[in-house]
């Protein structure tokens, strides 16, 4: 916020996770009777990177403002979920499958503090990447299938899970689900990699909010 008061640009878009005082921001930039601020219209929305065709769910809170109403952009993708004319208009959410480059049978599970939550499907968005929640890769094979009908539960040790479900998916792999191209430069070694990817806003809604204020203008 003192940037934006030093600055003073003509827009701003500013994004963060769920829990962020977004509204305290918006009251600070937008004005109304009671206080004069530096935005004349100023709006916030939740939305979800794989509306926008992400290979990750990325659900963030955005906040918008600038000289004239912004106009919010329109996803481009939807979940089965999502109601019929909407699955009719818009095109099928990206699974993780398909940007990697796995086999259709691949399925996705988060470290999530020692327990299993239900695999994504290869044909879905992944979880959400994140900096210091590594994701684990169950490929169909034999040794995996073998382990898995050996028992292995939620009580056994992360080793022993990673074993069992295949292998945690690579720093340039989380770059890929977050939308980054396969050669990005970033700096420093792999676990910086994962905090560089698993904290940046998604490059397709940075592009899509982007453009919204053109056509904004």
């Amino acid at each position: 916020l003192e940037a934006i008061r030093t600055v003073r640009p003509r827009w701003v878009i500013i994004e963060n996770v769920g829990g962020a005082p977004v509204e305290s921001w918006a009251w600070d930039l937008g004005g109304d009777m009671f206080h004069r601020g530096q935005f004349a219209y100023v709006s916030t929305r939740t939305l979800d990177a794989a509306d926008w065709g992400l290979p990750s769910h990325r659900v963030r809170q955005f906040l918008v403002a600038g000289p004239k109403p912004y106009r919010w952009p329109e996803p481009t993708h939807c979940g089965p979920d999502a109601p019929v004319g909407a699955r009719v208009r818009l095109l099928p959410w990206v699974g993780f499958g398909e940007a990697l480059g796995l086999v259709p049978g691949s399925t996705l599970l988060p470290g999530n503090g020692g327990h299993l939550p239900a695999p994504r499907c290869a044909s879905e968005p992944a979880h959400a990447v994140t900096a210091s929640c590594p994701q684990y890769l169950r490929l169909p094979s034999p040794a995996i299938c073998g382990a898995e009908a050996s028992g292995l539960g939620s009580s056994v040790s992360r080793k022993k899970v990673d074993q069992a479900i295949g292998r945690r998916y690579t720093c340039r792999e989380a770059a890929i689900l977050v939308g980054f191209p396969p050669d990005y430069p970033f700096a420093g070694g792999s676990n910086a990699t994962f905090k560089q990817a698993g904290n940046a806003v998604a490059p397709v809604m940075a592009e899509a909010l982007a453009r919204a204020i053109g056509a904004s203008e």
